[in-house]
């Protein structure tokens, strides 16, 4: 038995999911799967510095940022690079007294302690010493197989119909990257995906040639946020569904601020900050101060003689950039007899990053139907659509005037879905044999359909609102939400 356990986890294993990746909400293709396995390992995404897909397809709301960043934050090639021409130029350094710099310094991995509770109990808990710049997936996740869609493919006299298989996925992930914010602690960008698989339920199709289509419901939580971890707090975070997160950096593990690149030239690493928009006006303003180095991943360097200006303008600006406030995020429905908590958030999140959520359940219905036509075929081919019930989208703190508190940009959607019945669709009558100038052809059955037509509701809040003595308080009057007319309170807090 034990023999046969290990064949089964070799043989799924080609078809994991990559390590960097927190647990899609969506479904994942087979053919998605098969692309991860050819170039989905450490070496190759490393060179690619990022992915060919987009974050929409497996996930609700999270954007995590490394998916698509195509400049590696901390690149050892630009460290590499920073080293050697910055010592040959200002230094005079022989080739080989780069490389043993190299050897000889660098961030060292960060210990950190984490635990992800549920209603029910610790979920996700434990401690590790993370790379800066790596994104590092903790999960504990599962798999369903089925089938998502069908592909009818169509010859003379001939039909057939190519299943599309994937898998739906379970289970709880928590994704941290860490990078360094030069002398205050570290950068978080934190990715939390909890999942639970429904009951399986088959959709009708009402055609008798295609059938095995399935449902694939699940319910799934995805938050993601930025934060900044200083060495030797607890920081603490509530999340929907009743989660609660805790995260620590071991006291003493403060990122260096400046440092030596030998005797005449110092540099600072600040990666956070090469991933803002304004990266590139940063640098120009930085230079008129004196002369600069810059290398792909944040590495700055500059001559030891100019430490004193341009570090402390670099330093001053990084910690300006990494500003976090305490902010709570509740969202109530109140009805005739109804009082329902749809969202509610607590923790420190970085100014100027957004807070991104979902909360609700996913499943797929059969929502249109093609049709393809040869010459003696004739076959009906479903559309698939995946439908989203629930609450999702995102807030941000938006810098005001000095002294201020800082805004609140809020997006935020609610969606209520009913399936209803299924709509009867005749998309062909019977085709009696006939002779033509071919010769015979066969006669084709008549060909009736079942089309799915879901009602969806959306409510939508939308804005940039800026707290009165760190509250702010939206209502909306609704007359359908839940069956009945009632009350939507959106409440935040930024402390």
């Amino acid at each position: 038995m034990a023999h046969l356990a290990f064949l089964f986890a070799a043989f799924l294993a080609p078809q994991s999911l990559p390590d960097k990746l927190p647990i899609p909400s969506h479904p994942v293709s087979q053919r998605v799967l098969e692309e991860w396995r050819e170039m989905a390992n450490e070496q190759e995404l490393e060179k690619e510095k990022g992915w060919d897909w987009e974050a929409e397809q497996f996930w609700v709301a999270v954007r995590p940022h490394w998916l698509t960043e195509r400049t590696q934050p901390l690149s050892p090639a630009g460290r590499e690079m920073m080293a050697s021409s910055v010592g040959l130029e200002a230094n005079g350094w022989p080739e080989n007294l780069a490389e043993a710099w190299l050897r000889q310094t660098g961030l060292e991995p960060v210990p950190i302690r984490f635990q992800l509770e549920g209603p029910d109990g610790v979920m996700l808990a434990g401690s590790e010493s993370l790379l800066p710049g790596r994104p590092v997936a903790i999960r504990d996740l599962y798999r369903r197989a089925g089938v998502l869609d069908l592909n009818a493919e169509i010859a003379q006299q001939a039909t057939i119909a190519d299943p599309i298989m994937g898998f739906r996925y379970g289970g709880t992930s928590l994704v941290l990257e860490l990078l360094p914010v030069p002398g205050r602690g570290w950068q978080a960008e934190i990715v939390v995906v909890d999942s639970r698989l429904g009951e399986e339920e088959v959709i009708a199709t009402g055609y008798p040639a295609l059938g095995g289509l399935e449902r694939m419901p699940v319910e799934t939580r995805e938050s993601g946020w930025w934060t900044l971890l200083e060495p030797g707090e607890n920081h603490q975070w509530a999340l929907p569904g009743g989660r609660r997160l805790q995260l620590s950096v071991a006291a003493g593990a403060h990122p260096p601020a400046v440092q030596d690149l030998g005797p005449g030239a110092r540099y600072v690493a600040v990666p956070a900050l090469s991933q803002r928009e304004d990266w590139t006006q940063k640098l120009a303003h930085w230079s008129n101060l004196g002369m600069l180095w810059s290398f792909d991943g944040g590495y700055l360097a500059f001559p030891a003689a100019e430490e004193e200006l341009l570090a402390e303008a670099i330093l001053k600006t990084s910690a300006a950039n990494s500003q976090f406030r305490q902010v709570r995020l509740s969202l109530r429905f109140e009805g005739d007899g109804i009082s329902r908590e749809l969202l509610f958030l607590d923790g420190p999140m970085m100014q100027g990053r957004p807070w991104r959520f979902a909360h609700g359940d996913l499943a797929l219905a059969l929502t249109d139907w093609d049709v393809e036509v040869a010459c003696t075929a004739r076959i009906a081919d479903p559309e698939i659509q995946e439908l989203f019930q629930g609450v999702a989208g995102q807030f941000s703190l938006v810098q005001g005037e000095e002294g201020q508190d800082p805004a609140v940009a809020v997006d935020l959607y609610l969606h209520q879905v009913a399936l209803g019945q299924p709509a009867k669709l005749n998309l062909s009558d019977e085709q009696a044999p006939f002779s033509g100038h071919e010769g015979e052809s066969p006669g084709m059955p008549a060909i009736q359909v079942l089309v799915e037509r879901p009602e969806i509701r959306e409510f939508s809040i939308q804005g940039l609102y800026r707290p009165i003595d760190g509250q702010i308080a939206v209502e909306r009057y609704l007359s359908g939400l839940f069956g009945k007319a009632g009350r939507l309170l959106l409440e935040i807090e930024v402390r």
